[in-house]
């Protein structure tokens, strides 16, 4: 079946899923009248909801944005037949290919002092350099330290690694992540800590929670 064109019958097409909803819960109930029976029944369309959304708008939009699929059993395919996420192939080339030069030493060296602001001077252009010294960077000081520099620039396009940095397994690092997050500040920003909720333990979700109530509402993050 082809995907539909005119908004009427979208609108129509939603509505008759809300009448199926209604009418098999209303089936339902009666069958078995009690307070019981209308709890299960609200638990069931609520969580049916929310896995809805976690399947079409969370886990592409902020798990995965590599993740492309139009239903469930596209989504299925892709988890059966692909492997774990790797880096994608463009980040993989840039990780192995090393560049030597100026910026690769202050890049080596970053936990001094002098080269850490020495690459701060180096303007926003080098933010591709950091992102990938990121991905090979074994030590976690170093990753830390990298992400620090990533957010101390206070731009926009940072979020996007720093979302990344908090999965790292090092609490050194997904911490100065999540300092680097509120100090970006903005909606987007709140969004990205309510999307790592989803898979945080105990000790991070407390840490997470807590980092979502200091962002502060600007538009723009540079202003703060």
């Amino acid at each position: 079946m082809g995907d539909l064109h005119s908004k009427f019958l979208i609108v129509v097409k939603g509505l008759l899923f809300l009448l199926i909803v209604l009418t098999a819960a209303g089936l339902l109930f009666v069958q078995n009248a009690s307070w019981l029976t209308a709890l299960l029944l609200l638990l069931l369309i609520w969580a049916s909801a929310r896995f809805y959304y976690f399947l079409f708008y969370v886990l592409e939009k902020y798990v995965d944005p590599h993740l492309k699929y139009a239903g469930i059993s596209a989504l299925l395919r892709q988890i059966l037949h692909v492997s774990p996420r790797q880096p994608d192939s463009a980040n993989t080339a840039i990780a192995e290919e090393v560049p030597n030069d100026a910026i690769q030493h202050l890049l080596n060296n970053i936990t001094d002092e002098s080269c850490y602001h020495d690459l701060l001077d180096e303007g926003d252009e080098i933010l591709p350099r950091l992102e990938a010294q990121y991905l090979r960077e074994s030590s976690p000081e170093h990753r830390a330290a990298i992400v620090h520099n990533i957010w101390e620039r206070r731009h926009p396009a940072s979020l996007a690694l720093l979302a990344c940095a908090l999965s790292d397994p090092a609490e050194i690092v997904w911490q100065e992540a999540l300092n680097g997050i509120v100090t970006l500040g903005g909606e987007e920003a709140k969004a990205v800590l309510r999307a790592a909720l989803l898979t945080a333990d105990p000790q991070k979700t407390e840490w997470i929670n807590e980092a979502i109530t200091q962002i502060p509402a600007l538009s723009d993050p540079r202003e703060i």
